[in-house]
């Protein structure tokens, strides 16, 4: 990507949204843009399956890309990130120079800068700052790991629809939109929390009936965030007592 791309403008936008590259100066954010390559993704596009030796590091300028694991045996599958702009993967095999430990795929339309890995790896030591700042991004992925398989292990299903809703939720409106996810299929959303689509449809259109969701067609927006709260409140209160009482 040189300087005079006509990319280069709303690249740089996506990087001062990243929480990778947002603390390089100009200069440094534009040698790596450089030495960039640009592409455009259509929806459902497999960039890598797990297994694929990591050669490339993608940064996505926009649009959402899935990282997920799939049951050879079932087929079923797991979405453990959602990625967006400002978004880099795959960072653990950035790392540790092993294979990738996910699928990746578009969910939509994507623009997305990719990087050799050994490019990535002269930049991580030739700039301190971006060291500095790999490591905190790869400890927030950890942490959204260990959360997941948290509620995985410890919640019920309709529970994790409703802390997924609660961590995606956008604006101030009366209309709260849950960024992200507010127009993915049932059968998405079943894959980010476990479960099957007809669950996730049922438990939608209990929330539904109870006023705290409003749906058209593959569109979700949040209209009662309070009663949301406390649903998850509740079930939470309810599990700590009976661990007491156990």
């Amino acid at each position: 990507m040189t300087k005079s791309s006509e990319y280069m403008e709303k690249a740089l936008r996506a990087f001062e949204q990243s929480p990778v590259f947002s603390g390089l100066d100009s200069n440094e954010q534009q040698k790596i843009l450089e030495a960039c390559s640009y592409q455009i993704l259509p929806p459902n596009t497999l960039l890598f399956n797990q297994g694929d030796p990591c050669r490339t590091v993608y940064f996505i300028i926009s649009g959402r890309i899935k990282l997920q694991e799939v049951d050879p045996e079932t087929g079923r599958n797991l979405v453990l990130f959602l990625l967006s702009e400002g978004d880099i993967f795959e960072v653990i095999c950035m790392l540790d120079d092993g294979p990738h430990s996910l699928d990746a795929i578009t969910l939509d339309t994507c623009e997305v800068l990719s990087l050799p890995i050994e490019t990535i790896h002269r930049f991580i030591e030739e700039t301190p700052k971006l060291n500095k700042a790999i490591l905190p991004y790869l400890g927030g992925q950890m942490r959204q790991l260990a959360n997941l398989a948290a509620e995985l292990s410890l919640t019920d299903t309709a529970t994790r629809l409703q802390l997924l809703l609660l961590r995606h939720l956008h604006g101030n409106h009366s209309m709260r939109i849950p960024k992200l996810i507010h127009d993915l299929s049932h059968e998405e959303i079943a894959s980010m929390i476990g479960t099957v689509r007809a669950v996730v449809n049922r438990h939608i259109q209990h929330l539904k009936k109870e006023g705290i969701l409003h749906t058209h067609r593959k569109f979700i927006a949040v209209k009662n965030l309070e009663a949301l709260l406390n649903k998850v409140e509740s079930k939470f209160k309810l599990a700590t007592r009976n661990s007491k009482n156990s």
